[in-house]
């Protein structure tokens, strides 16, 4: 997997015996990725609308208004 891609991101977190938040490594694959649907913008908002037509079928949206009225799953 790793002999077909062109750039490897890593970075050092420190020592592996403590707690390492995924804040960082969250925040830079976002940012890949919104720079990847810029580029793609026409192809990513047909695949952005079939995801939002899937959530309101499978009822997502409906769990997140319960989520954020209720402060609870």
């Amino acid at each position: 997997m790793v002999s077909d891609v062109a750039v490897i991101p890593a970075a050092r977190r420190g020592p592996a015996g403590i707690y390492h938040t995924n804040i960082v490594p969250l925040a830079i694959q976002t940012a890949l990725v919104l720079q990847v649907a810029k580029l793609r913008s026409p192809e990513v908002l047909e695949h952005l609308g079939r995801l939002q037509e899937l959530r309101r079928r499978f009822g997502y949206e409906y769990y997140l208004r319960r989520v954020h009225t209720s402060g609870s799953d």
